[in-house]
């Protein structure tokens, strides 16, 4: 058990794995005798001294980063005693349930504005479609109504160009009757 930097609590699970010195048993047996117990406590130490160092959310991310860090110092460390770390394991983290539970809540909230977000944006591309729609029949709409007032333009032309030559036919005929 032991707490992040930013004091949430975790349990840690770890193996470590060692084997004495060939050339340090006389030494190991003579003058440590408690090697298992020191080497335990040592391991202890400087897994709590580095998840001390890492917040709580970012501890399984930097998993591998923590294990190579305290893997480095307890072969240091252990070589004082004349043992020889070979490997050292985070078998398994455990955070708090009021951890979980808020990772949870984060996690569901996030699904949630993702979902809005999404709703948001199809929503966005209905009205795009259906403010072309509107424009594409207003456009419609009004070059029929242009069509329109082209044609009954055309017909009054027609119309008038009709009066006026059946009017100058009529002055040229009233102008040969006067003649």
């Amino acid at each position: 058990n032991t707490y992040t930097i930013d004091n949430q609590e975790v349990d840690v699970v770890f193996n470590l794995f060692y084997r004495i010195q060939p050339d340090k048993v006389a030494f190991v047996y003579q003058n440590v005798q408690d090697y298992k117990e020191r080497l335990f406590n040592m391991a202890i130490d400087r897994l709590k001294s580095e998840m001390g160092k890492v917040n709580v959310q970012h501890v399984a991310e930097q998993r591998g980063k923590i294990r190579d860090k305290i893997t480095e110092v307890l072969v240091k460390d252990a070589d004082d005693l004349g043992l020889l770390v070979v490997d050292f394991q985070l078998t398994n983290i455990e955070y708090t349930k009021s951890f979980r539970t808020a990772v949870e809540g984060a996690a569901a909230a996030k699904a949630t504005v993702e979902t809005r977000e999404q709703e948001r944006i199809q929503a966005m591309k209905i009205a795009e479609r259906a403010k072309i729609d509107a424009e594409g029949k207003a456009n419609a709409a009004r070059e029929e109504a242009k069509g329109k007032a082209d044609a009954i333009d055309s017909v009054a032309k027609a119309e008038a160009r009709a009066i006026q030559v059946k009017g100058e036919a009529t002055a040229a005929a009233m102008r040969a009757q006067a003649d």
